[in-house]
């Protein structure tokens, strides 16, 4: 087992598992390509056409058309002030397209975005509760698994395993 799947041993050992096909399988709850998203944003018109135009591009794996789609997607999106887990979602969908395509470089630069996105959210909501809590737990859980995933897929053990420190705190 070598690359992500070693990656995910490190981080979660019950779920860095791999098929039979000895293929990465990444678990449902850790999985944010658009593809796999059970909650795409909802209310955000074009930005909603364009996110899914996006994964639908994803789908086929052409990541590079998906990456455009998702960063118009999120421009449109902040133009219209959506809310800010919106934002984290296609950051996230967004730097998986850059991971895919080979530019690690932005994928980490994106997932770091979403980290901020995320962070900032708890920060300015003054209605905190017990499922917000949850939620936000959840996301960051899965950002540092994703750019700590793009940190030992660009061989930055020691960046990949901060990540991991910091997954762990989270969990």
């Amino acid at each position: 087992m070598g690359g992500a799947a070693s990656f995910l041993a490190y981080f979660c050992p019950r779920d860095g598992v791999s098929n039979d096909t000895g293929q990465f399988v990444i678990p449902y709850r850790f999985s944010y390509n658009a593809q796999f998203l059970g909650d795409k944003p909802v209310d955000l018109s074009y930005a909603n056409v364009l996110y899914n135009q996006a994964g639908e591009y994803f789908e086929k794996a052409d990541y590079k058309k998906a990456a455009e789609l998702y960063i118009e997607a999120l421009e449109e999106h902040k133009e219209n002030h959506h809310t800010d887990m919106d934002t984290l979602r296609i950051q996230c969908a967004l730097g998986n397209a850059y991971k895919y395509s080979g530019e690690i470089d932005l994928a980490i630069d994106t997932y770091t975005e979403a980290i901020g996105t995320l962070k900032s959210t708890k920060e300015l909501d003054n209605d905190w509760t017990e499922e917000k809590e949850r939620e936000y737990y959840s996301e960051l859980i899965n950002v540092y698994y994703l750019r700590g995933t793009a940190h030992f897929e660009k061989n930055d053990l020691y960046l990949a395993d901060e990540d991991r420190s910091n997954l762990s705190r989270a969990c």
